[in-house]
Order: structure tokens, then sequence, then C-alpha cells
């Protein structure tokens, strides 16, 4: 089977039997996040053509809807090979707050809920990524 068919009938199935309350949209909402560019909010989801709803319907998605975590389980661990070695890696983005090192050029900007030094919602950050070898067991 094409990797292009197998990406079908995976969409398909996570449509069929993940997927059980307000599936339309959910869906489109999975689309949407896939489809961006860049980690965006929600409301910018909603804005995505991949979203062809009204945005309303976004937010009884999440409130109403449901999926099978038996049935996502499955079919994601369905998706790794079945050879040995399996290899699984994680990916993790830790973000250490450093606004007041000057020294650093490579610093973002993080958002904060509660304000910060100086009365600032965002602070100057330095992140740190690291990609980690995880053992699996079946």
């Amino acid at each position: 089977m094409s990797q292009l068919n197998r990406l079908r009938a995976f969409r398909q199935a996570i449509y069929e039997k993940v997927l059980t309350k307000e599936r339309e949209a959910q869906f489109e909402l999975l689309d949407a996040l896939l489809a961006s560019p860049r980690g965006c909010s929600f409301a910018e989801l909603t804005l995505s053509p991949r979203f062809r709803r009204q945005w309303p319907s976004a937010y009884a998605a999440l409130e109403r809807g449901a999926h099978n975590q038996a049935a996502l389980e499955a079919m994601l661990f369905a998706q790794l090979p079945q050879e040995p070695p399996v290899r699984l890696f994680v990916l993790d983005e830790s973000v250490w707050p450093h606004p007041e090192a000057h020294t650093l050029p490579d610093r973002g900007y993080q958002w904060h809920q509660r304000r910060q030094a100086h009365g600032q919602r965002r602070t100057r950050h330095h992140d740190q990524t690291q990609l980690l070898h995880a053992g699996l067991r079946r």
C-alpha cells in the first residue's frame, strides 16, 4: 500500500473509530492544527482555511466532543514498525527565563499568564531542546 493510501486510511479510521461526538468539527480542527506553520492560538485555528465551519462550532466541538481513547492508542501503536529494533525518540523543548541576560543573542519571548518582572506579561527566555532515546516495551 502506498504511503498516500496509508495516510488516507489512517485519517478515515481516526474519523470513524476515534472521534465519536462532534467529529466533523474536531476533524477539521485537527487538520487546521496540522497544517498551521507554527503553534498558534485556538482562535487562529478557527480562521484557518482547513476549518470550514463557524467559530462557535470549534468551541462546541471541544466542549461536547468525545473520542475513543482505546481506539486512538491502538491506531497509534499500530503505526510503529513491527520488526525489531524499534527506536523511539522524544523531543522536548523547555524554556529557561533569562530576562536580564543580555549576552544570549538567541533569546526569544515567552508569554506568561501572570505578570513577571517590571509588570510585563512576557519575558525574554532561552530555549533548551533535548532529543532523548526512550526504550519501548511491547
